[in-house]
């Protein structure tokens, strides 16, 4: 069965609540947003669409809206949580699927708390600098950093700290340029 209310379709015929969403990101199994049935009601009301994060690894229903006269972006699981926009807390997905906004999947998280979550992934390839082969298992957030072998990684460190040259000053110096 189909509904439609407010311009949001949402589907009843699956063991849980869903919504659908639009946007060229909404295909496959982003086609939908996976809801609590008391908060289905609620979240259709408004017309959401799967837009990936910055990294693209995810895909996540988004809306948007105005508030105090700024076009601002509003994340589903931030509005199931009741999250503000100031609260600085992230929501960790804790089956990892970032279109599963039940509560009971959603975890007010720091920067931190969210990351030790992540998925780890195993990455082969190359160095590069240098091209040594390599392989490491990474936090599927940092997927988009570039490979460097250690030899390498010290040498560009050592490049751009010669490349600053902090300067020293002498205690007696330094409080004489601050009078």
């Amino acid at each position: 069965m189909r509904a439609s209310r407010a311009g949001a379709l949402f589907r009843l015929d699956r063991p849980m609540a869903s919504i659908a969403l639009t946007g060229k990101y909404a295909v496959g199994e982003h086609q939908f947003a996976i809801v609590d049935d008391d908060m289905v009601e609620h979240l259709s009301q408004w017309k959401w669409k799967a837009k990936p994060n910055g990294n693209r690894n995810n895909v996540y229903a988004v809306r948007n809206a105005k508030i105090d006269g700024k076009n601002v972006t509003l994340r589903m699981h931030r509005v199931v949580l009741g999250l503000s926009a100031d609260d600085r807390r992230e929501v960790d997905h804790d089956n990892h699927n970032s279109l599963d906004n039940r509560r009971s999947n959603l975890i007010p998280a720091t920067r931190s708390e969210n990351a030790l979550n992540a998925r780890r992934i195993h990455q082969v390839g190359a160095c590069k600098h240098c091209g040594t082969p390599m392989e490491r298992d990474i936090s599927s957030c940092a997927r988009g950093n570039h490979m460097a072998c250690k030899p390498c990684k010290a040498a560009v460190r050592a490049r751009r700290m010669a490349a600053a040259k902090p300067v020293s000053l002498s205690r007696a110096e330094c409080f004489r340029s601050l009078s």
